[in-house]
This record gives C-alpha cells, sequence and structure tokens, in this order.
C-alpha cells in the first residue's frame, strides 16, 4: 500500500548482469518516475547496489547534488540527509543472495520495518497539503493517521492514467535498444 515497485533496468540485459551502458540507457524512465511523483515519495528502498547507484544518478539527473563522498551501499543502510528522499539499502533477494543466506526472511523485514518507522517519520515531519501530496482528499486535511485505504484508491486511480500517458510517452520517443550493447 503506498508504494511504486520499479526497476532500474527495464529489459532483462544478457546473463542477467546489466552494463553501466544498460543502466544509462534505462536511466530516463526512473527520472521521469521520480519527476511525476514529486512530493509523493519520501522514502526509496533500492534493492541491491545497482539499484542503489542508479537512484543516486536519477537523483543528480533531476538536479539534486548527492553528498560528496557518495553514500555507500550496504544492507541496511539508511541515508536521510542530503538527498531528496530518504534512502535505504538492502540486499537484492535474488535467488544466488536468498539461497547463500547472505539475505534471509529476517533480514529483509527487518528493513522493511524500519521502512514503516521512516515514512511515518517523514510524512509527519513534513505538513500535509493538496500541494505537495495528490493522495489528499479535497477539503479538510485529515492526519495521516485517519485517512483510510478508500480515500486513497481515488487519488491512486488518477494518477495511474499519468503514469500510463507518461510512459506511452517516453516509449514512443526513444526506444530502447540493446544494439552495440549486446
Amino acid at each position: 500500500r503506498d508504494c511504486l515497485i520499479t526497476s532500474p533496468v527495464r529489459c532483462a540485459p544478457p546473463g542477467n548482469r546489466p552494463s553501466a551502458e544498460e543502466r544509462e540507457a534505462c536511466l530516463d524512465y526512473l527520472v521521469r518516475e521520480l519527476r511525476l511523483l514529486e512530493g509523493c515519495v519520501q522514502v526509496v528502498v533500492c534493492l541491491g547496489g545497482i539499484a542503489w547507484k542508479t537512484y543516486l544518478a536519477a537523483a543528480n539527473k533531476l538536479g539534486h547534488s548527492i553528498p560528496r563522498p557518495q553514500p555507500r551501499f550496504g544492507h541496511g543502510t539508511v541515508v536521510d540527509e542530503g538527498l531528496p528522499h530518504i534512502l535505504m539499502g538492502s540486499y537484492h533477494p535474488s535467488r544466488l543472495n536468498t539461497q547463500t543466506g547472505r539475505l534471509t526472511e529476517p533480514m529483509l523485514d527487518a528493513v522493511f520495518a524500519e521502512l514503516d518507522a521512516e515514512v511515518l517519520r517523514a510524512r509527519k515531519s513534513i505538513p500535509q497539503t493538496p500541494a505537495n501530496n495528490p493522495f489528499l482528499a479535497h477539503g479538510a486535511l485529515p492526519r495521516f493517521e485517519d485517512i483510510a485505504a478508500w480515500q486513497v484508491v481515488p487519488a491512486v486511480e488518477t494518477l495511474l492514467p499519468q503514469l500510463e500517458d507518461e510512459f506511452d510517452r517516453l516509449e514512443k520517443e526513444a526506444e530502447p535498444t540493446w544494439e552495440g550493447l549486446v
């Protein structure tokens, strides 16, 4: 609920290991998503180092300054200053990571428990207005704790067509190609 799941690379690359060129070819999709959701997104959870690096590149491309030295990826890492969103890291839940025990279910649960706490803190620290939160109903502004799912669904339903239109436009504008990358 109240989340967007996206991917830094839009196609399954050869060997399932995207190169820097492949990540760069898909970067504009993430940039456009973040731009469309500006004011709505408070926390970004990156599942893996590739997602982490791509998020930092997207934030930079959106004109945000990235802290120096750049925040380093790590499981359970939380960066809550110097970026447009609270940034959280988790190992990618790939078969390799889960079968070798590098990432366990309790480890992933702990990241998402921290996510819940970070979202609540972020929402309480930002004055909620229709200008910065399109999920709010018109009229009296309820507290986050008082918003029921039935109030959020109509707002999401109005936002989804905008996202779909933007993706359609992006696909027509520049068809991603693997030519020269494979």
